[in-house]
């Protein structure tokens, strides 16, 4: 297969031993976004219009803590905090019901964005595509991920309503089936060891599948 910017990431994570190649390309996309919002990009007059109207989600906040750029995290806050205050101030002056409870709508929709996850989720729409186009186009990648442990349910459920030829959606959802079946019997022999009856059974194998399997339901991030 040839490769092009837009499939080496795809390809690349479907190398590696895990739950979801989708996830492993989200966590670094989510990794540069955050990184992007903190970074040089924050003085940019277009970003941090951005990051003052739609701010961030806890995780994201975290992450940027985490990252030990303090002064840039407070700039962002500091105009966040303006934008949020002055949106206060309006509520503050409102008498009639009406009114007041279209200024708190347009308040709580400050606090239910975040500017990382929407970047995110609009990268990991085209790298759904491009992991569809891939499927269909690239017999040799469509192979390996049929051999391949899966997706978690978050991109089965994101990719399979995209599948237009039946016998893609069928191996898709047949290896869905195949790798969710494995994480049950793995957890099944987890739980094993605390029967009494088990106690000397080996889960050296599958001590992690209690984090494997939520990574399977729920995704990596």
């Amino acid at each position: 297969m040839k490769e092009k910017i837009y499939t080496i990431p795809l390809t690349e994570a479907l190398k590696a031993d895990c739950e979801c190649p989708l996830c492993e390309v989200e966590k670094n996309i989510d990794i540069k976004t955050t990184q992007y919002f903190i970074g040089p990009a924050m003085m940019e007059p277009d970003t941090r219009s951005l990051t003052n109207s739609k701010g961030f989600c806890r995780r994201h906040y975290d992450k940027m803590l985490e990252s030990g750029n303090k002064l840039s995290l407070a700039l962002i806050l500091q105009t966040r905090l303006n934008e949020v205050n002055n949106k206060l101030a309006e509520i503050s002056k409102q008498k009639k019901l009406q009114k007041l409870k279209k200024e708190i709508d347009g308040f709580q929709k400050m606090f239910s964005s975040c500017a990382v996850c929407e970047k995110v989720a609009d990268r990991m729409n085209d790298c759904i595509d491009n992991f569809l186009y891939l499927l269909k186009k690239e017999p040799d990648f469509r192979a390996e991920f049929l051999l391949s442990k899966g997706l978690c349910m978050k991109h089965f459920n994101m990719l399979v309503p995209l599948i237009t030829d039946n016998g893609l959606l069928e191996e898709v959802v047949a290896l869905q089936v195949k790798q969710s079946e494995r994480i049950k019997s793995e957890i099944d022999k987890f739980c094993l060891k605390f029967d009494y009856r088990s106690t000397d059974l080996d889960i050296e194998d599958v001590k992690d599948s209690p984090a494997r399997a939520v990574y399977k339901l729920r995704s990596l991030i």
